[in-house]
């Protein structure tokens, strides 16, 4: 783990490196700035630009017709991947910093030693990696160590080690009938809840029953006696418990050989030097070398992942909050269209033109925004047309622009009525607004129908949740006033 977070390291600063030169618009604190340059750096990779969608162009295209759209686009990509940048350096932060407090307080010390829980605290349970080494092979053994606490006396051991006595030999049959045909595993307890007395356990045939109680009777061919001797330790007192139990042989290979005399060679230093503050673990099994390594817990990498799969759902969220922006504009436009097709077409009638009754309608609606500060997409849509008109654009064109910036049916209806006005010129446009007018009315009502019905659908869940509220009080009393 730590040669990745070095790699991640070098890979942030390769990136402000080699984005030290790119510019930026506005004063940054020295990190956002740093950020800045290398989302910059970045977004304007091929790589990163052939990821962009098109969609989110045409979407910021709509929320924001009047502005230069290639630098709302650059702007936005340079924000996501800031917000990326920011989220994996924490990660890499983060993790580093676990990373470092976890060597700063290891478990096993330099010399292979691990230091006693006080008194009270109980034991101490390490997982550790043990490597056997000699000149031919290095041999690899994951294992658990368990490090009881500092010795104190107490006065009821007697009365502790009776209680297991008595109950031990049934205790540890599990799912079988009885000591002499035991068929599956066996539970053999370290301890007992409530009572301070350790258990180890010993096998005369560990080929056949494990010191965990796991069997391996899969190859017998018949019954064998195995003793399994449990030896009670609290303090200075010592017992030993024989059980006698029946099963079936098996052979050990190199490995397991290896794994179990490490594990007892633990076990006796253990209990050798259990008043000492500290355990020092065996070096040499047999004819190898024994050399250890904490095992990691690996919350550092997971966590960094965390950060990751944030990172990336955070950047999909950014495009899910482009079209919903668009979503509702495109609802505020056609609630908007009926009040603004009404009031052309009332206009026209008196004898305005198109153009001036645009005009018209935008002056009125700039005084009531100073009051109310409310936003009228519609009526934004036709400034920027109005706009185009006094800056040369053909009236024409620029009502067919109207049409496709905004690509909702009733709008591209429209200004492709307008523009067939402008160009050819209809006697009958005035008649076709109130239609116009009249049909936009009608979808409105039937939209707010809609909206009132989707409403009511969401208020179910809410509605279904309070009944089952109340049915809960009604029927809780009920039930505990009820006599059996």
């Amino acid at each position: 783990m730590i040669y990745f977070l070095i790699f991640l390291y070098v890979i942030f600063l390769i990136l402000i490196f080699l984005s030290r030169k790119e510019k930026l618009e506005k004063k940054h604190s020295f990190l956002d700035g740093m950020l800045e340059k290398m989302a910059k750096w970045l977004s304007k990779r091929p790589l990163l630009k052939n990821l962009r969608s098109l969609k989110v162009e045409e979407n910021l295209n709509m929320l924001h017709p009047a502005k230069d759209i290639q630098g709302m686009v650059e702007s936005f990509y340079t924000n996501k991947v800031k917000n990326l940048l920011v989220l994996l350096l924490a990660g890499t932060v983060v993790v580093t910093f676990l990373k470092v407090y976890s060597s700063m307080n290891p478990e096993i010390l330099s010399d292979f030693s691990i230091k006693r829980n006080e008194k009270g605290q109980g034991e101490k349970v390490v997982e550790a990696t043990a490597y056997l080494t000699n000149e031919e092979e290095v041999k690899r053994e994951e294992i658990t160590v368990v490090v009881s606490q500092q010795a104190y006396t107490a006065q009821e051991i007697d009365e502790f080690f009776t209680q297991i006595k008595e109950s031990l030999e049934m205790d540890i049959l599990l799912e079988n009938d009885s000591g002499d045909h035991v068929v599956s595993a066996l539970n053999l307890p370290l301890a007992y809840d409530d009572n301070p007395v350790q258990i180890t356990w010993t096998s005369s045939d560990y080929g056949l029953i494990d010191e965990d109680g796991t069997v391996f009777n899969e190859e017998l061919l018949e019954p064998v006696a195995v003793i399994l001797t449990a030896e009670l330790l609290f303090e200075e007192k010592k017992e030993e418990i024989e059980i006698p139990v029946v099963l079936y042989p098996k052979e050990y290979t190199k490995e397991e050989r290896l794994q179990i005399g490490l594990k007892n060679a633990i076990e006796e230093e253990n209990q050798i030097s259990k008043r000492a503050p500290q355990i020092t673990l065996p070096k040499k099994i047999e004819d190898y070398g024994v050399y250890y390594v904490e095992k990691s817990q690996g919350t550092e990498a997971l966590l960094w992942i965390m950060f990751v799969v944030v990172s990336i759902l955070l950047c999909i969220n950014e495009d899910a909050k482009i079209q919903t922006q668009v979503e509702k504009k495109n609802k505020a436009l056609i609630l908007e269209y009926p009040e603004f097709v009404s009031k052309l077409a009332l206009l026209t009638h008196a004898g305005t033109t198109i153009k001036g009754a645009i005009g018209k309608i935008l002056s009125i609606y700039d005084e009531e925004k100073k009051t109310t500060e409310k936003i009228n997409y519609c009526y934004e849509e036709l400034r920027i047309a109005l706009y185009e008109m006094e800056n040369g654009v053909y009236e024409e064109k620029a009502y067919e622009n109207l049409g496709k910036r905004i690509k909702l049916p009733s709008y591209v209806k429209l200004s492709a009525l307008l523009s067939q006005n402008v160009k050819k010129g209809s006697k009958d446009l005035i008649r076709l607004l109130q239609r116009e007018a009249e049909e936009a009315f009608e979808e409105r009502k039937s939209m707010a129908r809609r909206l009132g019905e989707e409403a009511g659908t969401k208020l179910l869940v809410p509605m279904v949740l309070m009944l089952l509220v109340v049915l809960v009080m009604i029927m809780v009393p009920a039930f505990l006033s009820y006599e059996f």
